[in-house]
């Protein structure tokens, strides 16, 4: 699979970009519903970022690639990456508590 072929799919999966208080007025459904939905679509795309996550690490083990091989941005990247994983789970554990 090329670069651009993964960019492609990962663009067609982003969510559609909505303000909250679109969000919220919307009428179309109960806001139950909403928040069903956009658990629903949470869950899939956090299992399209752990294959992604699990694809990216496989290979750097297997190919023996060491972190000083990364460039600078993308060791960068992954702290931040890890950061906001923090934040997503924290938002998480309060929308089912």
């Amino acid at each position: 699979m090329k670069k651009s072929d993964l960019k492609k799919i990962i663009k067609e999966e982003l969510v559609n970009e909505l303000t909250y208080h679109q969000f919220k007025t919307d009428d179309s459904s109960p806001n139950y519903r909403k928040i069903n939905t956009s658990i629903n679509e949470m869950n899939s795309l956090m299992f399209k970022i752990e294959r992604i996550a699990g694809q990216a690490a496989r290979l750097k083990t297997e190919d023996g690639i060491s972190n000083d091989r990364l460039w600078k941005s993308t060791r960068g990247k992954i702290t931040r990456i890890a950061e906001r994983l923090l934040k997503v789970a924290k938002k998480v554990r309060d929308i089912g508590s």
